[in-house]
């Protein structure tokens, strides 16, 4: 399910590595329900000992101006996530109600819109367009972080991977069948270096091939391609 809210506000200035800002709205949003408020930050669905939100949020739409302190967008910004919890899409339905007010930083929003959409992939061959960024990355044997380009086999190994457990956190059985994957328009200019918490990671834009039984595309389309979904990576649009 797909959740497009629409923001306004005065002075509406964001970093340009805004997603842990973003993250920490929805999260905040979350507090009328504070047992899976918790749970969801604490612990989330577990596959391999790794923890999957389920959910995915991409990059804040709308007319900017680019500046020394970040983006300012002067007619406030859209913002779309996904997930395949309903009870996380109604928490912020409850809470992201028209006329109410919130806080991204040090910045005051006001929401102007909120719309539900159900849109669903049942093919199983999808073009995609990322509209935020796609990671994947290994962990050394030194302790460094490796993040492969989409031109490396190992991407394409490590996404289908990534698919996998989060099928399994979900519906505990192996997924049916595993991920195709193929870049069809990626140059350098979609590469993308951004900071999360302190911790620089490399991302993809681009247009890629997804190949795969239905079910798993679209549990791909709902909570997002790669790792660090719930930290704004890797929601894509169909084209």
């Amino acid at each position: 399910m797909q959740l497009h809210l629409k923001f306004s506000g005065e002075d509406l200035l964001v970093p340009l590595a805004y997603q842990q800002q973003v993250q920490g709205l929805l999260y905040a949003s979350l507090r009328e329900d504070p047992a899976y408020q918790r749970f969801l930050h604490e612990t989330g669905y577990q596959a391999a000992d790794r923890p999957f939100r389920h959910f995915v949020f991409g990059r804040l739409r709308g007319r900017y101006e680019r500046e020394a302190e970040g983006l300012r967008f002067p007619d406030g910004f859209a913002l779309e996530l996904r997930s395949t919890q309903g009870r996380f899409i109604q928490c912020l339905l409850d809470c992201m109600t028209p006329g109410s007010q919130h806080r991204l930083g040090s910045c005051r929003l006001t929401v102007a819109e909120a719309r539900l959409e159900d849109r669903r992939v049942t093919e199983h061959e999808i073009e995609i367009r990322m509209d935020s960024p796609v990671t994947v990355h290994r962990t050394e044997a030194d302790g460094s972080t490796f993040f492969p380009d989409p031109f490396d086999p190992e991407f394409g190994r490590l996404l289908a991977g990534n698919a996998a457990r989060k099928w399994i956190s979900l519906y505990h059985s192996e997924p049916p069948g595993g991920l195709g994957f193929a870049p069809l328009a990626v140059t350098e200019r979609d590469k993308v270096v951004t900071r999360f918490k302190g911790f620089y990671l490399t991302g993809w834009r681009g247009r890629y091939l997804l190949q795969g039984e239905p079910a798993v595309l679209d549990l791909l389309y709902q909570t997002g391609l790669g790792s660090r979904n719930a930290q704004g990576f890797g929601l894509f649009d169909l084209v």
